[in-house]
């Protein structure tokens, strides 16, 4: 579902049709679950928090501004509720609880998913390729072209294409 397709939704949810709402939960259901069990490893507690999304949805629809980005939207409005329910839950344990530090620090690792995935939506195939290899698993240009079978020069000129389309990006 695109931004447009959303926005259209949750104003058609404003206006009072809730059966808007179906759309919504055919097209992100499945990614709120994904991400709810990630951060809490429990199914009873993905299934909270998605049926806290959609309340929410709603309940506030009025309220909520435009998404330029859905996944986004949802990855990180997910992500809260998750944090939140793990952090009530945390209140009743001991602070020191390994498990819930591990639980909440995983939470992190979303936002950075976000940001490699909109920056790669930037890039060509090949450019997404070598964005992957060389900045977020750390190998080394030569590394890099070595394993894709492509010239170093080469693999150099898209390091360098990559830097200005992200640079474009940032400003």
């Amino acid at each position: 579902m695109k931004a447009k397709e959303l926005n259209l939704c949750i104003s058609r949810i404003a206006s009072g049709d809730k059966s808007a709402l179906l759309p919504i939960y055919n097209a992100y259901s499945d990614l709120i679950y994904k991400i709810a069990i990630w951060i809490t490893k429990s199914s009873y507690d993905a299934n909270d928090i998605m049926q806290e999304f959609f309340r929410y949805v709603l309940e506030y629809a009025a309220t909520i501004k435009y998404i330029k980005n859905p996944k986004a939207w949802i990855a990180v409005s997910t992500r809260n509720n998750a944090v939140r329910l793990l952090s009530k839950k945390s209140r009743n344990k001991d602070i020191n609880d390994p498990k819930i530090e591990k639980e909440l620090a995983c939470t992190y690792d979303i936002d950075l998913q976000i940001a490699i995935s909109d920056s790669k939506a930037l890039l060509n195939e090949v450019e997404g390729n070598v964005f992957e290899l060389h900045y977020v698993q750390g190998y080394t240009t030569k590394e890099v072209a070595k394993i894709l079978n492509r010239h170093y020069v080469t693999v150099l000129k898209d390091v360098y294409n990559i830097r200005e389309k992200l640079d474009h990006l940032k400003k």
